[in-house]
């Protein structure tokens, strides 16, 4: 999948995920305030009628025209409602006595109903108590009042709805997701191709141009060691600089992703590319990396740099052979570079940092950056390399 349907995938869903809960959240709380709004309704009545439902004298619920009703009483004001309340109502005095006036209710008795109503006192005039018990306090004739009535029967069906919103918000989200995974498939088949055609020929245009830029600045660096150095060749230095900057500098692919790539096809197709130029140095080089394909999750781009500095260096400073090595060792691959050497024996890590050069580099070109490049690869892929001069052999070590 491409980064662009990943993102377009999480940009819709996010929103899909903030407008579901921005509407049902609109929705439920509403619902809440609505119960809360009609608790607080009736805890009024019970306050104007002196802590009973008030019925109304004369009133009735329905309205009758020619013996037929015809318009009812909804919702709080319904005599039927007021009726089936569940509530008990305290009265208390200056002193603190108190007195049940009203007991309509069966979760508590009448004991603890008065001693529930006592600790209301000092709380706020209208709240919620035991998460479904509206209450109300208020004075009058120096005589302090306590509703308490049962909202549980009320407050199940918003319950009710929210865990249906709940379980609705996820199927949403499951739907969607799905439904936007089909539509962005088709929606994006035409980008992503393109895109795969635009990455093919940036790794054809970076193939066909690397490994000949890489040979021609060798060569520019033998011609200038055999005749000198001149205005002519500084111009091709400069060109060929320019060119392999630009190649260097391909855009990749999309997806950004580290496929597998095979170490030892890379190693043989930079190995020859660049023996034309042994060659015509008399050097020999071989390369030896078994049937193991040496897969490797690394940027292909970055690990034919990798070979390409290591066979550029032996080129340099190689007196008669090269050996370019890979094996798969444990769970890493060591990929080895040697050449015969003049130098003594002992680590030679330092040739690793940048402008340093060793004492069989008299008399070359450069200017000791390209093994500095070496290490700065080998770390972008989490490897480690080092570097040792052994029986006469250099011996640079790459452990991926």
């Amino acid at each position: 999948m491409s980064k662009a349907r990943k993102r377009f995938l999480l940009w819709t869903m996010l929103a899909m995920a903030v407008c579901l809960t921005a509407v049902l959240g609109v929705i439920n709380g509403a619902l809440w305030n609505m119960a809360a709004e009609d608790a607080d309704h009736l805890t009024q009545t019970i306050a104007d009628n002196r802590g009973f439902v008030g019925r109304g004298e004369g009133r009735r619920a329905l309205r009758f025209e020619n013996g037929r009703p015809v318009e009812g009483v909804m919702g709080t004001d319904s005599p039927e409602t007021q009726a089936s309340l569940r509530y008990f109502t305290a009265r208390f005095d200056a002193e603190g006595n108190g007195e049940l006036i009203a007991y309509s209710v069966n979760s508590v008795s009448r004991e603890e109903a008065l001693t529930w109503a006592k600790s209301l006192l000092q709380e706020r005039s209208v709240g919620w108590s035991a998460q479904i018990y509206r209450y109300r306090v208020w004075t009058s004739d120096d005589q302090t009042f306590v509703a308490v009535i049962d909202q549980g029967r009320e407050l199940l069906n918003f319950y009710r709805v929210l865990r249906i919103s709940l379980f609705g918000w996820i199927a949403a989200m499951l739907g969607s997701f799905a439904l936007l995974s089909l539509i962005a498939r088709r929606l994006f088949k035409p980008l992503e191709e393109m895109d795969r055609t635009r990455a093919k020929l940036l790794d054809e245009i970076d193939h066909t141009f690397r490994m000949p830029l890489t040979v021609m600045n060798v060569g520019i660096e033998n011609l200038e060691r055999r005749v000198g150095t001149s205005d002519e060749l500084q111009l091709l230095r400069r060109q060929l600089s320019l060119m392999t900057r630009a190649v260097r500098d391909l855009p990749q692919s999309e997806d950004g992703s580290a496929s597998e790539v095979s170490l030892k096809q890379l190693a043989q197709e930079s190995a020859d590319a660049c023996r034309a130029a042994y060659e015509e140095k008399g050097l020999s080089l071989t390369v030896r990396t078994g049937d193991d394909p040496l897969n490797l999750p690394v940027d292909g781009d970055e690990l034919r740099e990798l070979i390409n500095e290591l066979l550029v260096n032996a080129l340099k400073y190689a007196g008669h052979e090269a050996v370019l090595s890979a094996e798969r060792s444990g769970g890493r691959i060591i990929l080895e570079m040697r050449n015969d050497t003049t130098l003594s024996d002992g680590e030679v890590d330092q040739v690793f940092d940048r402008h340093v050069r060793l004492g069989n580099a008299d008399g070359s070109p450069g200017v000791g950056l390209g093994l500095s490049r070496v290490r700065d690869l080998v770390r972008t892929m989490n490897g480690r390399v080092s570097a040792r001069v052994s029986g006469g052999q250099f011996v640079l070590r790459v452990h991926l």
